[in-house]
């Protein structure tokens, strides 16, 4: 939290199980992504590359223990 509030990572969203979380940046990309929008749409939205956005999708996959986005749309279903 101190890291946080002097600038540092995002806070993190806690996954339901308790498992892996993800970024407050990760949840935003994920949502989009899960909703359809491609890696384009969503850096414009966001205002980030798409190279960030793919760098949060593959975090997100890892975290998730998901192989796309209809796995992703599911597993963020569930949470």
């Amino acid at each position: 939290r101190e890291l946080h509030r002097a600038g540092g990572r995002s806070p993190r969203a806690p996954r339901a199980n308790g498992a892996a979380v993800l970024t407050a940046s990760e949840l935003r990309v994920a949502r989009l992504a899960a909703q359809g929008a491609t890696n384009r749409t969503i850096a414009d939205e966001l205002v980030v590359t798409p190279h960030t956005v793919r760098f949060h999708l593959a975090n997100v996959y890892r975290k998730l223990a998901v192989a796309g986005r209809e796995e992703l749309a599911a597993a963020l279903h569930r949470l």
